[in-house]
């Protein structure tokens, strides 16, 4: 029994009928509905992925001149998709670059060498775009992935932190929030009895 192979599309020409074997809109819908379900496996809600599609978010998004989304297409079917960022890696480099930003394969359809073909794809795309690296974009508690990432040549490059607005805003003007302000009460009752206790045994 022969192996159907995969094949890689990009999204932009497939919602564009350039794409022989995927309609344009079911294009959009199947890539959508593997976006959405990323988005849940990450923990994210179902409803807000939803909104993101149904009011054109992420068709915008996705179709951006800055962005290709690739599919990865098999017996007419999307099984998986990169989200490539076609950018410098940084705003300090002027040298052309591309990132990885997201990459998710159906599980249903894992072990057939689907995130090899996106992978493929994405280091093709960034050596016709003159670029010498490429960047992948990985959580770091996505300890296989990373693994994974590794044993493919991807170094650590930087570390992103994400902290909100108001909670940095917080610390750096001074102010301290509700559980700052109790554990500093704990802190010092705990220290006045200690001091206490050391008067009291002399």
């Amino acid at each position: 029994m022969s192996r159907v192979g995969t094949s890689i599309r990009v999204l932009s020409e497939a919602v564009s009928g350039g794409v022989p074997e995927l309609a344009p809109d079911e294009a959009f819908a199947a890539f959508a509905q593997l976006w959405v379900q990323r988005r849940v496996d990450l923990g994210h809600p179902a409803d807000s992925a939803r909104r993101a599609v149904a009011d054109g978010r992420l068709r915008e998004a996705a179709l951006s001149s800055d962005v290709v989304v690739q599919l990865a297409v098999c017996a007419g079917e999307i099984r998986g998709f990169a989200w490539v960022a076609v950018r410098p890696l940084s705003t300090l480099l002027d040298s052309p670059g591309v990132t990885i930003e997201d990459m998710y394969v159906d599980p249903d359809r894992r072990r057939h060498g689907t995130a090899k073909a996106l992978l493929v794809a994405a280091g093709t795309l960034s050596q016709r775009n003159g670029g010498d690296q490429i960047a992948c974009v990985a959580p770091t508690h996505a300890r296989t992935l990373n693994r994974v990432l590794a044993r493919l040549g991807f170094v650590p490059a930087a570390t992103s932190r994400v902290a909100s607005s108001s909670a940095l805003l917080r610390r750096l003007r001074g102010g301290s929030s509700p559980r700052d302000a109790v554990l500093l009460r704990r802190r010092t009752h705990r220290a006045r009895l200690a001091a206490e206790g050391v008067a009291l045994a002399r």
